[in-house]
């Protein structure tokens, strides 16, 4: 994977590139868990990871604790991208990135990616009954909630360096996640069409714990457009131990479409 001259994007590109993929982290998570994904993707699809403040590169910046302020800056960092055809995926935190990046982008720069593809990832008019405060845990009991999740890597947990470099920057995500309110986003676009105007495709594992799949189908409510819902076997971090699965699907999702085909 490449660097690119914005921090934001890190990608892989190919001559025969045709579409962007990009990809959105979880929290906690960077350009790391992107990295294989252009070996199993068609050689049409480039894959662009998002790399947010904090984190890899990035580790002295400021990290981001609200959502509106973090598609704000998302949109100006890459509009200039977008001027060409593209995906949206986001895993977790990052599928609610996707999303609120999409609406936004529709509003302010009448741009809408070919598809959207989101991951284990709550349907955001359920945030008001999801009651965690993770973010407000000490590191022990932040550590065994996030182990829990299956989220932590064997080799993060071997080294107490890298320990103390991961829970500052979950903490963050989590806040993002855990001050999120949706009606606060829906009064943005009051008078205007807060749709989705492109397909809506949602992926979600049968055993995780954390967002459960019978909840995923709410997701269709804010979708005009197609819809589709895909089983995986694994917990929250299915896209890891399933990433050739995973990487299929997308490829079948995003060279099917008919007018990225006609081009």
């Amino acid at each position: 994977m490449s660097k690119s001259a914005k921090p934001w994007v890190q990608f892989s590109h190919s001559p025969l590139e045709k579409i962007k993929l990009f990809c959105f982290p979880f929290a906690g998570g960077d350009i790391y868990t992107y990295r294989k994904w252009s070996e199993k993707l068609d050689d049409k699809i480039g894959v662009y990871a998002i790399q947010l403040p904090g984190r890899g590169a990035r580790f002295n910046e400021a990290l981001f604790r609200r959502l509106d302020s973090l598609i704000e800056e998302l949109a100006s960092q890459l509009v200039l991208d977008l001027q060409a055809p593209f995906v949206f995926f986001g895993h977790s935190l990052g599928g609610l990135i996707a999303f609120e990046l999409t609406r936004f982008l529709k509003k302010e720069f009448s741009l809408v990616p070919q598809r959207l593809c989101i991951s284990s990832s709550l349907p955001p008019q359920l945030y008001s009954s999801w009651h965690h405060t993770y973010h407000l845990l000490s590191d022990r009991d932040l550590l065994e909630k996030i182990q829990s999740f299956g989220g932590v890597p064997q080799e993060v947990l071997a080294h107490h360096d890298l320990l103390e470099m991961l829970l500052p920057i979950v903490r963050a995500d989590m806040e993002i996640l855990e001050t999120y309110v949706f009606e606060d986003f829906q009064n943005k676009y009051a008078g205007a069409d807060s749709k989705l105007h492109c397909p809506l495709h949602v992926m979600g594992a049968v055993q995780d714990t954390l967002i459960l799949y019978q909840d995923l189908n709410e997701w269709q409510t804010h979708c005009e457009n197609e819809f589709s819902l895909h089983t995986f076997t694994g917990d929250h971090f299915y896209l890891n131990s399933q990433m050739e699965a995973l990487c299929q699907l997308l490829n079948k999702l995003i060279l099917s479409f008919r007018t990225f085909n006609e081009k």
